[in-house]
């Protein structure tokens, strides 16, 4: 079972532990639209719609999310162009 730091702000519903998506947003350093797009592209778990209208992550769920959220990949070079940049024409 995952540990949880004493300033993890929790919720308790029916003996299970949950923590809110803008806590874990905040816990792994990013946006609530970037958990949010990582949901919907399916690269970390949904969660569950609390009553209230908050999204609620499990214990386990938080800890997934932590991985995805320190994961490094490979670097790549001419694969895509960095926004604002002018695309490369070929043979210049």
């Amino acid at each position: 079972m995952p540990t949880t730091p004493p300033s993890l702000q929790t919720v308790d519903i029916d003996g299970c532990r949950y923590v809110r998506a803008t806590e874990v947003a905040r816990l792994v350093r990013v946006s609530r639209q970037t958990l949010w797009r990582w949901r919907q592209a399916g690269h970390v778990p949904v969660g569950l719609r609390h009553r209230d209208g908050h999204v609620l992550f499990t214990l386990e769920e938080l800890d997934v999310i932590r991985r995805y959220a320190s994961k490094l990949e490979p670097a790549t070079v001419g694969e895509s162009t960095p926004k604002g940049a002018p695309a490369r024409q070929q043979g210049t």
